[in-house]
């Protein structure tokens, strides 16, 4: 994306989104108790602006799915933040570049097909668990 586009540009000019696989940034989880790295989610995101196909673990340049949270810093990674990634020979995703571009992440996740492993609740996800009530 060398052109700098604004994510409203993105959200009302999907034509001026670049050739470019590009993908968005989902959401992260902590990957260790320390709380110093992070694990990242993306998905790919056609011309139109929806995203294709299931969220996926994001690579570090160096190949790792943990990022140390400080190379997130400096890359400058939010949710909704739009990336160039290349596929590795292992097929994984490795990011390349943040292009500087956000997209709206709560349409994203309204546009999410959770399929049939979609719960509501705990409850129902698992109905043979024993789930404790609080104490007070």
């Amino acid at each position: 994306m060398s052109d700098a586009l604004s994510p409203v540009d993105v959200e009302n000019y999907p034509e001026a989104v670049p050739i470019v696989p590009c993908y968005v940034t989902l959401c992260t989880a902590k990957a260790g108790s320390n709380g110093s790295t992070t694990v990242i989610y993306a998905s790919k995101l056609n011309r139109d602006g929806s995203i294709e196909g299931d969220p996926f673990r994001l690579s570090t340049p160096n190949g790792l799915y943990i990022w140390k949270n400080d190379e997130i810093t400096s890359e400058g990674i939010r949710f909704g933040s739009i990336l160039e990634c290349v596929e590795s020979s292992s097929n994984k995703l490795t990011f390349v570049k943040n292009t500087g571009v956000r997209k709206n992440i709560d349409q994203i996740q309204m546009d999410l097909d959770y399929g049939v492993n979609a719960y509501r609740a705990i409850t129902k996800a698992c109905p043979d668990a024993k789930i404790n009530k609080l104490r007070r």
